[in-house]
């Protein structure tokens, strides 16, 4: 029989030799020598050695695209999961392996999840963000975009402090100073004017893992998952030629206005019926301002208002519909030129010419009403 004070005593003893046995096997659960091991799915990186890192890194390399999104973070710009240190961490190391390149910061890290057999949770847990850019691709679409004359290309800055065209940027001086970075940089000119450059960056917005907040750099575009049939951010041409299609990654073609998104296959199938019938209508105006002519002409030489007004509204409507069809047209989207054609095409089809067939002009004879060398009867 054990007494009550023996009891306690033998469970205090039996704690106190789990504690040492765990701690023992923490200690020989080596992660960083060797991630593979089973007790490492619950194992993470001390704070401080990441925090050590991150600082490291962006010490010596400031420019750095991750560097970026951590100033964004620290700025409370952005938001959520993805400002975690270890996640950081990961968005620049993956950046350096892609230009075959290391740094003592990302020791540690590529210790631990770049072996294919990792199991260290943390690596998944707080990855890199999807889709997130390297600094060259950053660096280079901000200077194929600022080749255009906009506001937010003179946020980069030379030697002396001066604003200069971010076009130049990593030559002649010219470059971005803090607290401002790449991630800010770009996100205001792809802001300012979306274009085909703009792609990665928007694909990254689009792909931003639920509960993080990039609202204010993304401008509301960074819900998990994003638009189906493109990444939400409204453009009216797209500048590299015919587009076939948009996926996730392109911008949504703006259906006249900048609020008609075509941003789902409802809308597109929409979008293509209102273009045959406006393409139609415009045939449509066109007979009708020919049988209006026909049946209502004008008497010469009197002013009619009321005759004047109503063929004015119908070459009005009809020069109206024709330069909403060349707008249409001018997107380089395919889904929107074939209808243009096709209701163009269709309405002289289905609508054909009522115009009345001219009269041959009376031929006018070369002799006299009353010529004496004709017979009396063919006078």
């Amino acid at each position: 029989r054990v007494h009550g004070g023996e009891y306690s005593f033998l469970t205090e003893m039996l704690a106190g030799v789990l504690l040492v046995l765990s701690s023992a096997q923490s200690s020989s659960c080596d992660c960083l020598a060797n991630p593979s091991q089973s007790c490492c799915s619950n194992w993470v990186y001390p704070a401080v050695n990441a925090s050590q890192d991150l600082t490291s890194l962006c010490t010596s390399m400031p420019f750095m695209f991750g560097c970026g999104l951590s100033r964004e973070c620290a700025s409370k710009s952005i938001s959520g999961p993805a400002c975690e240190t270890f996640s950081l961490i990961a968005d620049i190391c993956l950046d350096m392996r892609s230009v075959n390149s290391t740094m003592s910061g990302c020791k540690n890290y590529n210790a631990l999840c770049t072996p294919p057999n990792t199991k260290v949770a943390q690596c998944t847990s707080q990855g890199p963000l999807p889709h997130v850019l390297t600094t060259a691709n950053a660096k280079s679409d901000i200077i194929s975009l600022c080749s255009m004359e906009m506001q937010s290309c003179h946020l980069c800055s030379d030697n002396s402090g001066r604003s200069c065209n971010c076009a130049n940027l990593g030559s002649g001086g010219c470059t971005i100073v803090p607290p401002a970075s790449l991630v800010s940089v770009l996100s205001a000119i792809c802001l300012e004017m979306p274009m085909d450059d703009c792609d990665s960056f928007f694909e990254m917005c689009s792909s931003i893992p639920s509960g993080n907040d990039f609202d204010s750099v993304c401008n509301g575009q960074s819900s998990s998952g994003g638009n189906k049939m493109c990444n939400g951010h409204a453009t009216v041409m797209f500048m590299s030629g015919i587009k076939t299609i948009t996926t996730e990654s392109d911008m949504c073609v703006a259906y006249l206005f900048e609020s008609w998104l075509l941003d789902t296959p409802g809308k597109h199938v929409g979008a293509v019926i209102g273009t045959l019938l406006l393409g139609i209508a415009t045939r449509g105006l066109e007979a009708v301002l020919t049988l209006f002519n026909q049946k209502y002409p004008p008497p010469p030489g009197k002013v009619h208002y009321i005759h004047d007004s109503v063929r004015f509204a119908i070459i009005f409507a009809q020069v109206l519909l024709s330069y909403t069809l060349m707008l249409l047209a001018m997107t380089f989207y395919l889904p929107l030129l074939l209808p243009v054609i096709g209701g163009i095409a269709l309405g002289r089809v289905v609508i054909p010419n009522k115009q009345k067939p001219q009269p041959p002009p009376k031929q006018r004879s070369c002799h006299k009403l009353s010529d004496p060398l004709l017979p009396q009867g063919e006078q």
